[in-house]
């Protein structure tokens, strides 16, 4: 009889040298053939065998069943043991794969760059945002306010960037103009608007050293025709007096090609489309809301045309006036002084200009009157400087019209404002 050390099991087969459940060797435990061999050969097996026998192999039976279950289990368990390293190998190698992971990584290593870089590529904002803070605002105590700036715009809306970025902009511009680089501290100063004390930085730069027949830049304009390449650009003033703490300004160049008035009607300067233009148009295009702040509100009189006895209208309050022909008499008193060229936009925009350069350009001064309209009425023609710098007096039809009615191309807008210089 052969007997499985493992499972226990007992087999009756001699022959059989394996078990079958666990195949672990088998051992022989009784000589079967001693038994009945010698002697005993004719002896009956007792009666009891056949039955003892049917125990065994039910016992056997039940032996194997409880080693196949256990094989079974053992089976389940290592299954299960698979899973958990195949599941947890998974996690672990998802983890060091993760941003998070690999930021910390970063920061632990020193590199606040590096983690920053990778949270942004993975659109983790405010992490990202967290950590550029920190580096403009290293960079910033360094004085690397270019390197700053660059930092705090990567952090796009994070809280703080948007000041810091305003900050940085101010300590270049303060910076810009410790070593008298003007140009670029006026621009700058202008951009920022009423940031901290950027407003009155910005008009001390822009009046620096103001004095009569100076030219100053006050305000933007498009002067360039390639209006794609070139924005607006600094408008360039001629300062024309100064009273108490305001000065009087005008424009160097012709900024636009205007009419005095769209229509070819009887008007005055107060119902003139030219007024509407320069108070609402161009003085909200030309001027930021600092500069506004420093433009002063002017009383326009506009006395009428003494030779032709023509109404000059009532007086009016306005941020941006033309010249009257008193004014210009007063303050360009020779031809020479009245010249004036466009700017290279104006020009193209339909101005009479002659080999010199120079161009007409408007007064708010009537002109004289048309054959059916009476003396000491409004009328359809206003006063203009022509391009030898002379003022032509009778003036031109309001809408730049010749008798015949067709519309030429006189008259340009060059502007005029009192700003306050006190501050």
């Amino acid at each position: 009889m052969k007997k499985c050390p493992e499972c226990r099991v007992e087999y009756k087969d001699d022959s059989m040298s394996e078990c079958p459940v666990c195949h672990a060797h088998l051992e022989t435990v009784g000589n079967s053939a001693s038994r009945y061999a010698g002697d005993h050969e004719n002896e009956t097996e007792p009666a009891y065998s056949t039955k003892s026998l049917s125990i065994d192999e039910k016992e056997n039976k039940r032996r194997i069943k409880i080693a196949e279950r256990e094989k079974n289990k053992n089976k389940i368990l290592l299954s299960g043991l698979l899973i958990i390293i195949v599941v947890s190998t998974t996690i672990l190698t998802a983890y060091l794969n993760s941003p998070g992971y690999k930021a910390r990584k970063f920061i632990e290593q020193g590199d606040l760059l590096g983690a920053a870089q990778l949270y942004s590529e993975r659109g983790m904002k405010n992490k990202a945002g967290e950590i550029w803070l920190s580096l403009g605002k290293t960079a910033k105590r360094e004085k690397q306010y270019e390197k700053a700036i660059g930092y705090f715009k990567n952090a796009g809306d994070y809280p703080g960037a948007e000041d810091e970025i305003k900050e940085c902009n101010y300590l270049i511009a303060c910076g810009k103009v410790a070593v008298k680089d003007f140009a670029s501290a006026r621009t700058m100063f202008r951009n920022m608007g009423d940031y901290r004390d950027s407003g009155k930085k910005y008009m001390r730069i822009a009046f620096r050293g103001i004095k009569k027949g100076s030219v100053v830049q006050f305000g933007t304009y498009q002067q360039k025709t390639d209006s794609d390449t070139y924005g607006p650009e600094p408008i360039e003033w001629i300062v024309l007096a100064i009273k108490a703490n305001k000065a009087l300004l005008l424009s160097r160049y012709a900024l636009e090609y205007r009419q005095y008035n769209s229509e070819k009607e009887a008007v005055t300067w107060e119902d003139c489309s030219m007024r509407d233009w320069l108070n609402d148009e161009f003085y909200n295009t030309a001027f930021n809301e600092t500069e506004k702040k420093y433009i002063s509100l002017s009383y326009s009189v506009t006395p009428g045309n003494a030779k032709y006895k023509t109404y000059g209208g009532k007086p009016v309050q306005d941020q941006v006036f033309l010249l009257s022909f008193e004014e210009a008499k007063q303050y360009l008193p020779t031809p020479a002084n009245r010249l004036c060229k466009p700017t290279e936009y104006a020009a193209k925009r339909n101005v009479d200009i002659n080999q010199r350069g120079t161009c007409p350009w408007w007064l708010r001064t009537p002109g004289a009157p048309s054959v059916a309209q009476e003396p000491g009425n409004a009328v359809d023609s206003a006063m203009f400087v022509d391009i030898l710098g002379t003022v032509i007096v009778e003036g031109c039809f309001v809408n730049s019209s010749d008798q015949n009615g067709n519309v030429g191309d006189l008259g340009t807008a060059r502007p005029a404002i009192w700003v306050l210089i006190n501050y």
